[in-house]
């Protein structure tokens, strides 16, 4: 019978050892893309109310905290800060807004209804995610902000240090 015999040389042959000439190697090249991502939350609403029932004169300043409403992630060496700037539509009004996130004094975006141009919001942004409050204060007089509705816009910009 030839077969067992057959099966022998198969065996033999299967643990020969490997030969140099069998390796091969190959280059893996892996590329980290940079990374700069800035996402807030969409809306906010903050109603002025009058500091005293049937008096016009002054409005009672209101805040409203949107818990980590302020998504930043980076990957760059170095730092980064973050800047927002407000504009506001409707009727001329002496309206304030004031931003912050934790841990930081407020940026005022709106003054007297006049936008102030970018504010830094936040300290330096070391490369990492990291999540912060957004706190928004709003304040006016009677006198020059007629009743209604103001819409603003804000727009954020991550800038180098």
């Amino acid at each position: 019978m030839k077969f067992p015999y057959l099966l022998s040389i198969v065996l033999v042959v299967a643990l020969a050892p490997v030969h140099a000439d069998s390796l091969a190697t190959q280059t893996m090249v892996l590329t980290v893309r940079p990374v700069v991502s800035l996402s807030v939350m969409k809306t906010g609403a903050l109603a002025l109310e009058a500091t005293v029932a049937g008096d016009a004169s002054r409005y009672q300043a209101v805040k409203l905290v949107q818990a980590q409403g302020l998504r930043v992630y980076q990957n760059q060496s170095g730092t980064r800060r973050v800047q927002a700037e407000a504009t506001i539509a409707g009727d001329p009004n002496d309206m304030n807004l004031t931003c912050a996130t934790t841990g930081r004094a407020g940026a005022t975006l709106i003054k007297r209804g006049v936008g102030q141009g970018p504010q830094a919001i936040t300290g330096e942004v070391t490369p990492g995610l990291h999540l912060y409050d957004l706190i928004w204060e709003a304040q006016a007089t009677g006198p020059g902000t007629p009743a209604g509705q103001y819409q603003c816009e804000i727009r954020f910009t991550m800038t180098e240090n």
